[in-house]
């Protein structure tokens, strides 16, 4: 194992380390709101918007990349997969950031990605 290797394993560990700690943080902050038990929304954590955000970023310059500097290893299975990637990213994004649940009383109502 040379060097690079080490130090991507060592990357991949702080990185999801970090994620772990911030999920952490936003499930204790989201226990300590005062809420009613008959009246509260439940949204997804914000967690998940830095993921949909960061891998989103990710197919963008993948692609951007491969478009300014093509080389052999870019042909269209590559291009569409990375295109495809990025699409799916946003779409897990704006789903994240209009799903919720809202209990007012008797009234339980769902808010998917499209209507309520």
């Amino acid at each position: 194992m040379d060097f690079a290797d080490f130090g991507m394993y060592i990357i991949i560990t702080v990185v999801i380390t970090i994620m772990f700690y911030l999920v952490m943080i936003e499930n204790k902050r989201y226990g300590k709101k005062n809420t009613d038990e008959n009246h509260f929304t439940v949204r997804s954590p914000k967690i998940y918007l830095l993921v949909g955000i960061l891998s989103t970023l990710f197919g963008c310059v993948c692609l951007i990349l491969m478009t300014m500097f093509p080389n052999d290893t870019v042909n269209l299975l590559t291009f569409g997969f990375f295109l495809l990637w990025t699409i799916l990213s946003l779409v897990f994004f704006i789903y994240l950031n209009t799903w919720k649940l809202k209990v007012d009383g008797d009234q339980i109502t769902y808010c998917p990605f499209i209507g309520i």
